[in-house]
């Protein structure tokens, strides 16, 4: 009985590890080995002189208890970006990254920007045998005082499977001041979306392929946003909305891949568009 046991404990743990995939270390930053250093990142803190920080644990959360703060600081006439890296953070760029093997669709998350007049960026990497081999890059100089999502479409230059990811997430190199809250790190898979919606919930868009004009169904009875971005992960468009049923006008936008993230409540779900 117990030899029958143990057989079957190893055969589901290896279903599981079968269908798991790469994860991203401390992505929503609930942990931390102090509260200047968030465990598994690599910041600035590490680079500056003692009792100088310019990453912190922040309550001011989306998710969980904590999130990631940076700040741009002046440094005896000098400003110092904060970053935040899963590499090896060096005096004036990231190196390496984790192990990981899979080749998602976007980098996903949220983020509060509380400055103005400064830009924030958040870069994802991808690395075979030490050569890029993908990756995406976000930037805004928007200000935004609310948690709102972010999404950054990954492309690959190659058919091989990764072997390494960094994800670098950097404020403002010229202005002191410059800030951003990050919090809700997440790979988007072509399969997977952020919470499991309910079955009524569930959104089709058509036609896709579109010509520009595409029709969404939600299926949700309160209120829906919808934002649109494009590969280069630029809001084209957003909507909100209390129909089942919308027409969202991209006649505006050039022929390529989009992206489409649409909220209810608190759920998030994801639809990939190709205009022609």
């Amino acid at each position: 009985m117990r030899h029958t046991l143990l057989i079957t404990i190893s055969i589901v743990l290896l279903f599981i590890c079968s269908y798991a995939q790469d994860t991203i270390p401390n992505q929503s930053f609930e942990s931390w080995v102090t509260s200047y250093h968030p465990d598994n990142w690599e910041t600035t803190n590490l680079l500056l002189p003692l009792g100088i920080t310019n990453c912190s644990q922040s309550t001011n959360s989306y998710l969980g208890d904590y999130a990631l703060l940076l700040e741009s600081i002046d440094l005896e006439g000098m400003v110092v970006p904060g970053v935040a890296t899963i590499g090896k953070l060096e005096l004036f760029n990231t190196t390496g990254g984790i192990p990981y093997s899979e080749k998602p669709e976007a980098l996903k998350g949220f983020y509060q920007h509380p400055s103005s007049g400064d830009e924030i960026l958040i870069g994802v990497e991808f690395f075979k045998d030490g050569t890029a081999i993908g990756g995406g890059l976000w930037t805004t100089t928007d200000s935004v005082s609310d948690y709102t999502a972010f999404f950054i479409p990954i492309t690959f230059n190659s058919n091989q499977n990764p072997d390494t990811l960094n994800i670098t997430i950097v404020t403002d190199q010229y202005k002191a001041g410059s800030s951003v809250l990050v919090d809700g790190l997440e790979m988007e898979f072509q399969t997977t979306q952020i919470n499991e919606p309910d079955k009524e919930n569930i959104i089709s868009c058509y036609p896709n392929p579109s010509a520009g004009i595409i029709t969404f169904e939600t299926g949700h009875k309160g209120d829906s946003e919808i934002q649109i971005y494009n590969l280069d992960g630029k809001l084209v468009k957003e909507i909100h909305t209390t129909s089942k049923s919308i027409k969202i006008d991209l006649l505006h936008c050039l022929p390529g891949i989009y992206f489409a993230i649409v909220r209810q409540g608190n759920e998030v779900m994801v639809e990939k568009i190709i205009l022609q």
